[in-house]
């Protein structure tokens, strides 16, 4: 199962339709365009099917989702408000080009269909609690279920976040940690700790680590885990020719960013645990070198471990390392947003590639808007 397509409408202050996804995705656009909002509006509505959202009013207002099972497409569509002071749901549907299989309404009532009865059937459940999570059954509503799996296996990564750099496992954690914490990728020590010292891979793990930070010019010749004076316990990398370990505290914040990123998707290409993996400002605060060279091995990894990578950035060396074949270009006029990818601009970016400019200027130039002209 994949994510797509998705559209979404926030009241009648920001928009965007048919945003289609493949395996890789890289949506560039200008600053304060809508690329991290775009990002969030997936990541919130996903997280919030899972019943994971922190703040009820990020969900708000309009979806529509298609998921791709093997070539069978289902449409998701939720539509939701505040209504003194809380959040309720006025309208969720599930369903296929063939069948209905979820139909509510906004006082909570609806129905839903049960493969183990072949009919629908009626249910009422809270105003504010999205129907997919609260029927799920493996055994009556096997696609809800499906769902839902799906959505519990994404990665969101900030880039220009710490990404975990001041966050460390107490004493008892490190000792009876044995699941990943993925979907949290501010929780570092937690992962690593598990792939080098419980993971059956983890010999192999802890060379291709060593060798794609090498990749970056990073060159580590050994990782190890050490208390710190406030008694939490932290990683240490050892680099090649320099005599004493350096903590995750004060390796510079690309480096620190960089490993972490590379980790979790290696822990990911081993694991194949993550079907989503969203990143956010990709390269930001890296070198042009470092930062061309880390999308490649993101994409490698992403490609090897058979999950969706949506990233973002309007990093120039970012887009003219990455193929215009990724490129999902973002303009917002006002408050709607459009998309414009090789998927449905074919000639025009085809065009493109005899002019003999670089991908940027692609993009500077919005040569992608010739259609539109």
């Amino acid at each position: 199962m994949k994510l797509n397509r998705i559209s979404y409408k926030k009241d009648e202050k920001w928009e965007y339709e048919n945003l289609e996804l493949n395996d890789i995705n890289l949506i560039v656009g200008k600053n304060a365009s809508g690329k991290t909002r775009t990002l969030n509006s997936i990541v919130n509505l996903l997280n919030f099917i899972i019943q994971h959202l922190e703040k009820d009013f990020e969900i708000l207002g309009k979806y529509k989702v298609e998921f791709d099972d093997n070539g069978v497409i289902y449409y998701y569509e939720l539509n939701s408000c505040m209504e003194n002071n809380s959040l309720k749901i006025l309208k969720e549907s599930l369903y296929s080009k063939d069948r209905e299989y979820l139909i509510r309404k906004d006082d909570g009532t609806g129905q839903i269909f049960s493969e183990q009865e072949n009919k629908m059937l009626d249910f009422s459940i809270d105003t504010n609690i999205p129907a997919i999570f609260a029927k799920r059954d493996k055994l009556h509503h096997k696609i809800l279920d499906k769902i839902i799996s799906w959505c519990q296996t994404n990665m969101y990564c900030r880039f220009g976040s710490e990404l975990g750099k001041t966050r460390g496992l107490n004493e008892r954690s490190l000792q009876e940690i044995h699941d990943y914490s993925l979907e949290d990728t501010e929780q570092l020590v937690r992962n690593l700790k598990i792939s080098l010292e419980k993971a059956k891979y983890k010999k192999e793990f802890k060379e291709k680590l060593l060798e794609q930070m090498a990749a970056l010019g990073y060159y580590i010749e050994n990782i190890k885990f050490a208390r710190y004076v406030n008694g939490v316990y932290g990683i240490v990398l050892y680099e090649k020719d320099v005599k004493n370990g350096i903590s995750q505290l004060e390796l510079s914040q690309g480096m620190f960013r960089a490993f972490s990123l590379i980790t979790h998707s290696l822990i990911n290409l081993y694991e194949h645990k993550v079907n989503l993996m969203v990143i956010d400002d990709i390269g930001e605060g890296l070198d042009y070198d470092r930062a061309t060279k880390l999308i490649k091995l993101i994409i490698e990894n992403a490609q090897k471990s058979g999950s969706q990578l949506l990233m973002a950035t309007n990093d120039r060396h970012i887009m003219n390392k990455t193929p215009l074949k990724y490129w999902q270009v973002i303009k917002r006029e006002k408050d709607k947003i459009k998309f414009y990818s090789y998927k449905h601009n074919k000639e025009i970016f085809d065009e493109f590639e005899f002019t003999g400019l670089s991908n940027f200027d692609f993009f500077s130039t919005e040569f992608y808007t010739e259609n539109d002209k």
